[in-house]
């Protein structure tokens, strides 16, 4: 079974470009790592927090997601797959002149599997790397090393580890965990800022540190939730979003609501405390935890873990109903409608089935068309996600549509797409713009199609190769 990938030649870069001219972030808030998707190469996600260790030694506690199905298999003699990982970590002190650096010896893991669809595996392997450190702001380099493509994925991240002797009040990065009840219950650690609705409930820590003059501290724990658009994109030709509206802004981001709001209180002195706190882990939505400790003078001391609970298995597509929302870009607006009133899983199924075999008339045909449609909707989900899945985003639907494009220019706030080497056929040019949101923060990389009344045809052209399964003769 062939696999479609996305050649990031292109797209990456660009992406990657437009985002280191984002506006400065405020340190405190971590919302996870990306997906950093890239084809034929390694794909992991990493956290790396400032923490205490078991022996309440100053530690960075490191974890690293590294995705099966993104390294190179072989068949060995014994007759299973096999593929293997080097994992290489340093860890850089940035303070001052006294500059610390630490080597993390490679760690090499291998994967083997009696089933060759190993290869195509969303399944994830954790591995938890526990460096004890001085004091300080950190720069960690994690590289991995394909053992058989020679392929390297390398992340860079920022941590920083309080003193717990100094004179002030000291608090860690949070920690996100997924919990499973049972017996034993177990945690999974999260590494991203997309969690799957599947954990029974989320679990946060973190460290306080007091001074020796301080008795105790009040710790104020607080949920937020914040708005976001949820629906699909809207057609190409389509009426252009107004500003000012949800689907321009994309999220209410500056006005986050408060459900949770707690106090508790860190009375442990002369070493670190280990805080935790545990939510709901089946609310669709996105969330800032915030643990603030305030101070009689000056700013209150703040840490802050960020992240948006989508469907069990995203960004893969598992479920009934995750095949049948996409579907919303080649029905016309009734058959969709239609087919959001479907609730008997059974039925559902069946409906899609006749969808896809009614235009190719042909199951083999079918299987195809079905496989390179929602292979594309999982790689939109990992390019283009934020807070909310990434193929119900613009980009994300042009990316679904029409492919990656062969070429991408960009400015500060646009970017353009091209699906044609002459610049004057504006049919097959199309160009995002990002939306100025007031929030010096804003966090995320939203784009807004710019609509054009020429797209209808192409647009009608497009869909009609998906329905009849001619999208296969594309190269």
């Amino acid at each position: 079974m062939r696999r479609f990938r996305i050649p990031h030649r292109f797209l990456l870069p660009a992406l990657l470009a437009l985002a280191s001219c984002a506006a400065p972030e405020p340190t405190q808030t971590d919302r996870g790592d990306q997906y950093g998707y890239r084809d034929g190469y390694p794909e992991i996600r990493v956290s790396v927090v400032g923490t205490f260790n078991s022996d309440l030694q100053p530690s960075l506690s490191i974890q690293i997601d590294l995705v099966k199905g993104s390294f190179v298999y072989q068949k060995g003699e014994d007759g299973a797959f096999h593929a293997s990982a080097a994992v290489d970590i340093q860890a850089i002190r940035k303070v001052g002149e006294d500059r610390w650096n630490h080597t993390v010896p490679t760690t090499t893991i291998d994967f083997r599997d009696e089933d060759e669809r190993i290869a195509f595996s969303t399944d994830v392997h954790h591995l938890r790397t526990d460096v004890e450190v001085r004091p300080g702001e950190y720069e960690i380099l994690i590289s991995v090393m394909d053992g058989s493509s020679r392929n390297r994925t390398t992340r860079r991240v920022l941590a920083d580890v309080p003193d717990p002797v100094a004179p002030v009040v000291g608090l860690t990065g949070v920690q996100l965990y997924g919990v499973f009840f049972g017996e034993p219950e177990t945690l999974e650690p999260i590494t991203t800022y997309d969690v799957q609705n599947r954990f029974d409930a989320l679990e946060f820590r973190w460290f306080v540190t007091l001074p020796p003059r301080a008795d105790s501290a009040r710790v104020d724990i607080r949920v937020q939730t914040f708005e976001a658009d949820t629906s699909h994109a809207r057609e190409m030709a389509g009426i252009p979003v107004s500003p000012g509206s949800l689907a321009y802004k994309g999220i209410e981001y500056s006005e986050p609501v408060t459900i949770r709001e707690v106090n508790r209180w860190a009375v442990q002195r002369y070493r670190p405390l280990e805080m935790r706190y545990r939510l709901d882990g089946s609310l669709v939505g996105n969330y800032r935890l915030e643990v603030r400790i305030p101070q009689d003078e000056g700013e209150p001391v703040l840490k802050a873990r960020e992240f948006s609970i989508k469907t069990s298995h995203y960004p893969s597509v598992r479920t009934i109903r995750e095949f049948a929302e996409p579907l919303a870009y080649l029905m016309t607006r009734r058959e969709y409608e239609n087919l959001m009133k479907i609730t008997d899983p059974d039925s559902l199924k069946r409906e899609i089935d006749r969808f896809w075999l009614s235009g190719t008339r042909n199951k083999s045909l079918a299987r195809q068309v079905i496989e390179r449609y929602y292979t594309r909707v999982e790689e939109a989900n990992k390019q283009f996600g934020s807070f909310k899945e990434g193929w119900r985003t613009d980009m994300g639907m042009v990316y679904v549509l029409m492919g990656p494009p062969w070429y991408v220019e960009n400015t500060l706030d646009t970017s353009i797409w091209f699906y044609t080497y002459n610049r004057t056929d504006l049919r097959y040019v199309f160009e995002f713009y990002r939306p100025r949101i007031a929030d010096q923060y804003f966090p995320f990389q939203h784009y807004v199609l710019q609509r054009q009344r020429y797209f209808h045809s192409l647009e009608y052209e497009r869909i009609q190769d998906w329905r009849s399964g001619a999208i296969l003769n594309e190269r």
